[in-house]
């Protein structure tokens, strides 16, 4: 990686640890039997899920598998 200023090590493992914190945090409050699992909404789209809401259970769950591919829904 070309910089023209100096790297602060310090910051950036900061940066990376609380980035890294921030993405695990939704993760832990799904259920632990969908580890896993790729959440697919309404129109199609993967989305993020939230076991809170009201449209969790309705979302459809996409488990991977050797040689699997990522399906495409078409309405």
């Amino acid at each position: 990686m070309a910089t023209t200023e100096e790297l602060d090590l310090k910051r950036i493992k900061k940066d990376w640890l609380e980035a890294s914190e921030a993405a695990l945090d939704p993760i832990r409050r799904l259920p632990l039997e969908e580890a896993g699992c790729f959440y697919i909404g309404a129109a199609g789209d993967p989305v993020t899920p939230d076991p809170e809401s009201v449209d969790f259970s309705s979302l459809v769950r996409h488990v991977g598998s050797i040689k699997g591919a990522v399906p495409k829904l078409i309405q």
